[in-house]
């Protein structure tokens, strides 16, 4: 496998600058996920890796080779689409061996390369089928192995699970991830599902109208975001996210939501390096905020239930902090009604803090 290396790239649409000067480099045998909403980008950027859309600047290099020149059969990387793109006039068999047909592999070499290939997949039953004769994972496990039969530098996936239901779409993350670990293949893979990038990726970076606005490991994404966008778009129950003011009382700092204040003196030196005015954003996660039906202690928050949401093996619990609304996690054995008062802890350790200005992370 090789590295892939994004330098500066550049893509327009018209008017619409789809891929804005975006640069990022995967490593040899990494799985690199490009995580955001629709339009974000994702998918241009693969074009461009792959040669299927030129960059109207920036570089694409394979290891360490610009290949802005090479058409897309020369670069030796392999795209998977989201429609998988399987030919439908020919067996299973038919379109794991077209790849190396058409690079003049001997026959004899194609039937041992299908058979290995097919028997790792578990797809060998499947071999004198045609495309519309199977089933939507199976379709996805041919097209899967018709990328990584070649043995390219590096895997291009295209949102390939969007298309399976919510099970299979479990169990083929599992696979891809298996199969990306067992072959050791560089991978890029672009989806809007933040749960597939949190639990496949070595790497994620956030996109948005065309920039990256942060490339991390997921653990980093999660608990470190640097900026709003980061924070909110990462996580399910999304971050709460408050308006504040930064006050000093008693010669301590506190954030002043309007609806409760939260005493931070243990942040005092950051938040006065980081924001560029009083006013604030505080970002708190759903699971670091604690539900008791008793005040618990001077740092409690009193809320009332809104609605819950019964998830399953938890609950989230939609709470009215004055005017403000916030979503809690809490156990299913937590039992509260619309219209109940509760008390909310906030777990001061694990809050978020951005500049409102520049929606950056201070904290």
């Amino acid at each position: 496998m090789g590295t892939v290396q994004v330098e500066n790239v550049t893509k327009k649409f018209g008017d619409r600058v789809a891929v804005d000067n975006v640069s990022f480099e995967v490593r040899d045998g990494e799985l690199m996920c490009l995580l955001g909403p629709s339009g974000a980008g994702k998918s241009t950027i693969l074009r461009i890796i792959a040669g299927l859309e030129p960059p109207d600047a920036g570089n694409i290099r394979i290891d360490g080779k610009a290949v802005n020149d090479l058409p897309p059969k020369d670069r030796d990387l392999a795209m998977m689409f989201q429609s998988y793109a399987l030919y439908p006039n020919k067996t299973v068999y038919g379109n794991l061996a077209f790849p190396l047909k058409s690079y003049k592999v001997p026959e004899a070499e194609i039937k041992k390369r299908v058979s290995d290939v097919a028997e790792t997949l578990g797809i060998t039953p499947l071999l004198r089928r045609l495309p519309g004769q199977l089933s939507g994972g199976e379709r996805q496990r041919v097209a899967m192995g018709r990328a990584i039969i070649r043995n390219p530098k590096a895997f291009l996936l295209d949102e390939p699970l969007t298309n399976l239901d919510a099970k299979l779409r479990v169990n083929m993350r599992a696979e891809l991830k298996r199969l990306q670990r067992e072959l050791g293949a560089t991978t890029i893979f672009a989806t809007p599902d933040q749960l597939e990038a949190l639990t496949m990726s070595d790497r994620i970076a956030i996109m948005n109208q065309g920039r990256i606005f942060q490339d991390s490991s997921p653990e980093t994404i999660y608990d470190r975001p640097k900026d709003i966008f980061t924070a909110t778009f990462v996580g399910s129950p999304a971050m709460n996210i408050l308006d504040c003011t930064i006050e000093e009382k008693k010669g301590r700092v506190v954030l002043s939501t309007g609806e409760f204040s939260l005493d931070v003196a243990g942040l005092a030196e950051l938040i006065r390096k980081g924001t560029s005015g009083p006013e604030a954003l505080l970002g708190v996660r759903p699971e670091h905020i604690m539900l008791t039906r008793d005040k618990a202690g001077t740092h409690s928050i009193g809320a009332e239930v809104y609605v819950t949401e019964r998830t399953r093996p938890e609950q989230i619990v939609h709470l009215k902090v004055g005017k403000a609304m916030m979503q809690a996690i809490a156990p299913l054995a937590f039992q509260c009604e619309p219209g109940q008062r509760v008390w909310m802890t906030i777990d001061l350790g694990k809050i978020h803090v951005f500049d409102k200005l520049t929606q950056n992370a201070i904290v």
